[in-house]
């Protein structure tokens, strides 16, 4: 996302500009809704001495966010899904050797958590079975 998408999309849900920012989840920003201060629990924000403030007050821009284990869970561990919707570029960045390293030390993390989703779902089908 780019930063004139991201102001756009914090624009359009506090088009005041006056609310504080709370990131929700890990990865990448995909929606934010302007919520009462007090929806789902508090928050933090920093006042103007550099003081971390927790409240219920006012209203807060919630800005939710999508990681590769949203992905894996959305297919249930299926890498083959999951593979199609994970690319990477690393051109600028990297020699391809560096390149390959990265996307195998993250694919290896994505695969791990993609093995304990299939665990979970296998054990939750398991005990649905067992109590019938």
């Amino acid at each position: 996302m780019t930063t004139s998408e991201f102001i756009k999309m914090l624009q359009e849900a506090d088009p005041a500009g006056t609310n504080h920012v709370r990131l929700r989840g890990d990865g990448v920003p995909y929606h934010a809704d302007l919520v009462p201060g007090y929806h789902d629990g508090g928050y933090e924000y920093f006042d103007e001495e550099g003081n971390m403030i927790r409240t219920y007050s006012d209203a807060k821009v919630d800005i939710w966010t999508k990681s590769y284990e949203d992905i894996v869970e959305r297919y249930n561990g299926n890498m083959d899904e999951v593979k199609k919707r994970i690319k990477f570029d690393v051109s600028d960045y990297m020699h391809e050797e560096q390149g390959n390293q990265a996307i195998e030390r993250y694919m290896k993390r994505v695969e791990e958590y993609a093995e304990n989703i299939r665990r979970i779902l296998k054990e939750i089908e398991e005990d649905k079975i067992n109590k019938k």
